[in-house]
């Protein structure tokens, strides 16, 4: 599975009983050769790179998913789906990414997290 962080995916997911009205997805831009792999050390670099053997993407093309969801028609996409580059709905979920409890404690411990920037 592709590594999009927790609560992007879980909240995404969440959103959709809320405001189903809201056109929903999640997108991975995929793994690209930016700052945040280039920079890492040389262990961490190699664990990038081999868990995405036959994936990694220039960095001129790391942005291409997002575009294409920008705009791409309603048609072309399903509420609620996740997709990788660039396009193509993900053939895997990890099961925390569809736990709706999970979710709702994620939620809670975020708004909560910032509760104590705004006061």
């Amino acid at each position: 599975m592709p590594r999009v962080s927790l609560p992007t995916c879980s909240i995404a997911g969440s959103w959709l009983g809320d405001t189903p009205e809201i056109l929903t997805l999640v997108v991975d831009s995929g793994p690209s050769n930016t700052g945040l792999v280039s920079n890492l050390g040389y262990l961490d670099k190699m664990i990038v790179y081999l868990e995405n053997i036959g994936r990694f993407l220039d960095v001129d093309q790391g942005h291409l998913n997002q575009l294409w969801a920008v705009g791409a028609s309603r048609d072309q996409v399903v509420q609620g789906e996740f997709y990788e580059p660039v396009g193509k709905p993900t053939q895997s979920y990890a099961r925390w990414c569809l736990d709706a409890k999970l979710a709702i404690k994620l939620w809670d411990w975020t708004e909560e997290e910032l509760r104590l920037w705004l006061a």
